[in-house]
């Protein structure tokens, strides 16, 4: 499978079978997100992978610490509630997790910001804020990586950012101060799932010779 077919073709797979994934096939794609590009190559990501009980036990402390959060979702920064057309899918992720037959925990060890919470007691006039985004955008290719390697091997993987809950828990399980910002679940898949229809815009301007500059209001949807 070529890298266009995988990106085409990868969906997030919620449920799996039994079979077990080769250890050496698991170590492939964890190294395939190491790959990944980030910012100054400072490598920002820490992957830690689980099963069995480990992951199990995961689920569980998604499950319980999850119960006292008024908000199960993508929060509104602007309100505080959850965010417009999200759902909790909390119960789901869980049962998602079980599945699996392995979970990755993904990190941020902060190596430029100091972490999120350095951010928030030192923004710096939103400088602290961008390098942290900066990070961040970098663990998000290295995920990408993982998910379209495990796509490559015939396997079905998801990420999931319903592992919020049980964060301090998990961190301090492994007695690590980077901060986990997510999770990906793992195996091969129960189901074939459907084409994703997609919405085929390009949110995007370009620069022309008769149309200098780039302005906000440039900006159109236009279909393929």
């Amino acid at each position: 499978m070529d890298i266009i077919q995988a990106i085409q073709q990868r969906r997030s797979i919620r449920e799996f079978t039994k079979k077990r994934i080769p250890a050496n096939v698991l170590k492939t794609i964890l190294e395939c997100g190491l790959q990944a590009p980030s910012s100054k190559n400072s490598n920002p990501w820490f992957f830690v992978v689980t099963k069995g009980k480990t992951k199990n036990q995961i689920a569980a402390w998604i499950e319980e610490n999850a119960k006292s959060r008024l908000v199960r979702g993508p929060t509104d920064a602007r309100t505080g509630k959850m965010a417009e057309g999200a759902f909790d899918s909390t119960a789901e992720s869980v049962t998602t997790i079980r599945s699996a037959f392995a979970y990755i925990i993904v990190f941020n060890r902060g190596p430029l910001s100091g972490g999120k919470d350095e951010v928030l007691k030192n923004p710096r006039g939103g400088r602290s804020l961008y390098t942290y985004m900066g990070e961040i955008i970098g663990i998000g290719a290295a995920v990408q990586n993982i998910l379209l390697a495990a796509k490559s091997f015939g396997l079905g993987a998801v990420y999931m950012a319903d592992s919020y809950p049980a964060r301090e828990a998990v961190q301090k399980a492994l007695n690590t101060k980077a901060e986990m910002v997510g999770s990906i679940a793992i195996g091969y898949p129960a189901y074939s799932p459907k084409p994703r229809k997609i919405e085929k815009r390009l949110v995007t301007t370009w620069e022309t010779a008769k149309k200098k500059g780039i302005r906000m209001d440039n900006f159109t949807a236009m279909r393929f």
